[in-house]
C-alpha cells in the first residue's frame, strides 16, 4: 500500500482525555491508508513549554514553528470531537486541508484502542503479570 504521509490535529493541551482521543485519531487516520504525523504530541517530549530559554522563544513556539513548517509539505486532517484548542488555530487560521468529526470518536466509543487499561494518565502502558 502506498500510504500518504498527513499532520493530525487535535486538541491536545490541557484535557486529560487528549493522549487517548489522539491514538483514536492516529488509529483512524492509519485505517484510511495514511501514514499520520502528531507533531503536537512528539515535540513537547524536547521542548519545554513556557520556558523562554531559546532565544526569548518558548518551547511551544518553536513546536509551532515545525508544525508549520511541515504544513507546507503534508496536509492537515483536524478533529473535531473533542473541540479545538489554541494551537490548532495558529495566525487566525487552521492549516487544515480536510475536516472529520466523528470518526475517531467512532473507534473511542467502540474501545478498540487504545483501552483505558492500557493508556494511563501518565501515558505507561502496564505490564501483564
Amino acid at each position: 500500500m502506498n500510504r500518504s504521509i498527513v499532520m493530525i490535529e487535535s486538541p491536545y493541551f490541557g484535557n486529560p482525555d487528549a493522549p487517548r482521543y489522539l491514538a483514536c485519531c492516529l488509529l483512524d487516520s492509519i485505517l484510511r491508508g495514511e501514514s499520520p504525523i502528531a507533531s503536537h504530541a512528539l515535540y513537547p517530549l524536547a521542548l519545554p513549554e513556557h520556558c523562554e530559554a531559546y532565544h526569548g522563544r518558548t518551547g511551544r513556539d518553536l513546536g509551532l514553528e515545525c508544525r508549520d513548517a511541515l504544513a507546507k509539505i503534508f496536509p492537515s486532517v483536524r478533529y473535531l470531537d473533542i473541540g479545538t484548542t489554541p494551537g490548532m488555530c495558529r495566525g487566525g487560521t487552521y492549516l487544515t486541508s480536510r475536516t472529520l468529526v466523528g470518526e475517531a470518536l467512532k473507534i473511542w466509543e467502540r474501545g478498540e484502542w487504545p483501552s483505558p487499561a492500557r493508556l494511563t494518565l501518565n501515558h505507561e502502558i502496564p505490564v501483564a503479570k
